[in-house]
């Protein structure tokens, strides 16, 4: 399973985890866009493999021999959290960063974040994005309130207030955004799950000690947003993943905060988090989806009209937010 051990049982600043899986018309555009990471002895990059049956292997292993810090595993097709976990349990970095390979970093982005972790104790880093879209337009999500500042501390409330979209929605669930300091995450991992990013990121929020991390106000990341990803295909299996999403996010800010608005956004969140899976189960027609949903929205109806103070509110808000 392991094609090569150029970095066993050695210490780096970063190690970066990128899972691949038939992506072969990105593989090089991606892990060139890495700059100053690539040849640098301050980190290492694994790209696993998850079973790739496009070639994407043979275009890792020729950049493999390119570049001296990067490794390609093989591994039998597990999704990808299997691939990313099986690429963690391999890290050596202070810093562990989960890169997608369809995707790139931004222009001078490696270098910017190198120096973020350079000597850095913070146990999460997080940055702006752009996310590309099909016609080619790009929408940069970074903070507006501080366009002056590079960087800025946020406590999890802040945090919340932003996953929520409470105020500008400036911080995502998805990994990709984020690094996280090797230590403070030795004892999670990604469910075996779609939609695993969120579930990660609020496994993380619950259990880690801090209450400052370090938000660095630039696009570094470029997500491409194509209508052929699997974020955009649904199946019986992935509605109900998203609505175990839902749940262990609302589970989640219970245990985290005590800031009653954040807990009936996030409240908000799930009620119109489940009504669009009940919308997209048109097409899939599960029965299965079709009595969770039930199940969670007459569970918590009294819930929601106190949420939305009466039923001309809450219509309006589901149809404004669903719809």
């Amino acid at each position: 399973m392991i094609s090569s051990l150029k970095s066993q049982n050695m210490n780096y600043d970063l190690t970066v985890v990128i899972p691949m899986y038939n992506v072969i018309d990105y593989v090089v555009r991606s892990v060139e866009s890495l700059g100053v990471w690539l040849n640098n002895k301050a980190v290492e990059i694994l790209i696993i493999d998850d079973g790739s049956t496009d070639g994407s292997l043979s275009v890792a292993k020729n950049i493999e021999k390119t570049y001296d810090n990067v490794i390609v595993y093989h591994k039998e097709n597990g999704g990808l959290s299997s691939a990313r976990n099986f690429g963690y349990s391999l890290a050596n970095g202070r810093y562990v960063y989960f890169f997608d390979l369809d995707d790139a970093l931004g222009e001078g982005a490696a270098q910017i974040l190198l120096n973020a972790i350079n000597g850095s104790s913070d146990d999460l880093i997080m940055f702006g994005y752009d996310e590309i879209l099909e016609d080619g337009n790009i929408n940069t999500v970074t903070s507006k309130d501080q366009p002056k500042m590079d960087e800025f501390t946020l406590r999890k409330d802040d945090i919340l207030t932003e996953l929520l979209g409470i105020k500008q929605g400036f911080i995502p669930g998805y990994a990709p955004t984020k690094i996280f300091r090797t230590e403070a995450i030795k004892e999670l991992s990604f469910r075996e799950m779609y939609y695993e990013d969120l579930a990660f990121f609020m496994d993380f929020l619950r259990q880690n000690a801090s209450d400052k991390y370090r938000f660095i106000n630039l696009p570094l990341y470029k997500y491409y947003r194509r209508s052929g990803s699997i974020t955009r295909q649904f199946s019986e299996t992935k509605l109900m993943d998203k609505m175990t999403s839902l749940d262990l996010m609302l589970n989640a800010v219970f245990e985290i905060s005590g800031n009653s608005r954040i807990v009936n956004e996030a409240f908000k969140t799930y009620f119109v988090g489940y009504l669009w899976i009940a919308k997209l189960n048109k097409d899939v027609s599960s029965a299965l989806v079709s009595k969770r949903v039930h199940n969670a929205l007459h569970s918590n109806r009294g819930k929601y009209f106190e949420l939305f103070k009466g039923f001309k509110n809450f219509v309006k808000f589901v149809y404004y937010r669903t719809f």
